[in-house]
C-alpha cells in the first residue's frame, strides 16, 4: 500500500504538540519513488517539524542538485547530509530512515538508505525537541511527484540491526515503542494501523497506488547481517 502525492500541497500530517511525539530519542522510516522530476525545488517527503511546516528532522528529495538527492535534514535553515543520488522517474523504491537522538547541547540525526547507515551524523542547534508537525508529501510550495509507503514512527532510538530489519519488511517487525504505523492503504489512507488511533489529516488529493515490491535479491545479504549480530 501507497500514496502518491503528484500537486502542489498534497501532504499527510497531524498538527499541534500534544498529537506528534514529544520526546526524544525517536526514529521515523518509509519507502520512498521519485516519480518525475517536474520542478527545481526541495520536496520534503518525511519531516517533523514546527506547526508551520517547517522541516527540523528528517528526510528530503533535492531536485535544485544535478543528479538529484535523498538528503537527511537537521533543521530547515541547518545541515542537511546526502543520502543518495537518484534518477527521477526510474521507478525505483527506496527505503530511507532517520534516527533522532539526544546529543551534548544538540539533536542528532542520522539518516539510512535500504537499511544500513549513509550519510553524516548532523546535529541541529537545539538542546530539546520542540516540534509540533508530522507530514509526509508537499513542503507546500512544490508538486512532489513522489509515492511514500510505509511510513513507521517509534519513540525510541532504533538500533541498526532494527532499521536494517525493517527495511526488508512491509510490516513494522519492532513492535516496542511504536507510535504510529501509516500503511496508506486504499480506502483509509489516513488511518494509524498501530492501534494507537494517531490517524493523519489529508491534504490536497493524494491518491492511492500499488505496494513495493521488496527485492529478494537482497533478503539474503540483510539475513546474513542481523545473524552476524545473532539476531536472526
Amino acid at each position: 500500500m501507497a500514496a502518491q502525492f503528484d500537486a502542489t500541497g498534497d501532504r499527510f500530517f497531524r498538527v499541534a504538540a500534544s498529537s506528534v511525539p514529544q520526546r526524544v530519542p525517536y526514529t521515523m522510516c518509509c519507502f520512498v519513488r521519485v516519480d518525475a522530476d517536474v520542478n527545481t525545488d526541495e520536496i520534503i517527503f518525511m519531516r517533523y517539524g514546527d506547526a508551520a511546516g517547517g522541516i527540523r528532522q528528517g528526510a528530503f528529495i533535492d531536485l535544485i542538485s544535478s543528479p538529484a538527492e535523498i538528503k537527511s535534514s537537521a533543521q530547515s535553515s541547518g545541515s542537511d547530509s546526502s543520502l543518495t543520488t537518484l534518477t527521477p522517474g526510474d521507478g525505483t523504491w527506496r527505503h530511507v530512515a532517520v534516527r533522532i537522538t539526544q546529543g551534548d547541547g544538540q539533536l542528532d540525526t542520522q539518516g539510512f538508505l535500504n537499511g544500513v547507515a549513509a550519510g553524516a551524523q548532523i546535529a541541529s542547534t537545539q538542546e530539546a525537541d520542540t516540534s509540533a508537525s508530522i507530514a509526509v508529501g508537499s513542503s507546500g510550495v512544490a508538486a512532489p511527484a513522489c509515492s511514500i509507503a510505509h511510513w513507521r514512527i517509534w519513540e525510541a532510538s532504533l538500533s541498526d540491526a532494527d532499521i536494517l530489519a525493517e527495511s526488508a519488511s512491509l510490516t513494522p517487525v519492532r513492535s516496542a515503542n511504536l507510535w504510529a504505523d501509516y500503511r496508506f492503504e486504499s480506502g483509509s489512507l489516513t488511518v494509524d494501523s498501530s492501534g494507537n488511533s494517531r490517524d493523519l489529516t489529508s491534504n490536497g488529493t493524494p491518491t492511492f497506488v500499488a505496494d513495493p515490491t521488496l527485492s529478494t535479491s537482497s533478503i539474503p545479504v540483510i539475513l546474513h547481517h542481523l545473524r552476524q549480530q545473532g539476531i536472526a
